[in-house]
């Protein structure tokens, strides 16, 4: 009865919560019942962000939106962040330093169970100045939902 209680779970369970690295056919989610929240807004990541960087040194980047994906793990740990957008590697090197020390996520859930999740984020520059509007995005999304 145990083994086969193993076996099930094995089959169509998640259990990815030991490792912070995957390979390309590894199962990550896109949408769960309960999405990852992140220990900032995006406005305080925007303040981070501008008092961080002096866009300044960067002019070619600042014409296009930047687009990252990462994944968020069962733990809320955060890695593998992938730059959509090509943009300077010294600024791309900069954001990823930035997103890694300062964002800490609650993990998301699925069935009631903690799940890996592969998130996005969206950079805009706007008047030279960072402005991170997702998780703003997000939250009426889920809001406009619920009334529904």
């Amino acid at each position: 009865m145990i083994f086969l209680k193993i076996a099930i779970h094995s089959v169509f369970g998640q259990n990815k919560c030991d490792t912070t690295q995957y390979g390309e056919n590894e199962e990550i989610f896109v949408i769960v019942e309960i999405m990852p929240t992140p220990n900032i807004t995006s406005k305080q990541l925007e303040i981070i962000l501008n008092s961080s960087i002096d866009l300044n040194e960067y002019p070619d980047d600042l014409k296009k939106p930047i687009y990252i994906t990462f994944i968020i793990n069962c733990k809320g740990e955060d890695f593998n962040y992938k730059f959509h957008t090509q943009i300077d590697q010294k600024l791309q090197v900069k954001l990823n330093n930035i997103l890694k020390s300062n964002l800490n996520w609650t993990p998301a859930y699925h069935n009631g169970e903690p799940v890996d999740i592969s998130k996005n984020i969206k950079i805009e520059i706007v008047n030279n100045q960072f402005q991170v509007p997702d998780f703003e995005n997000q939250k009426r999304n889920k809001k406009s939902r619920k009334k529904k």
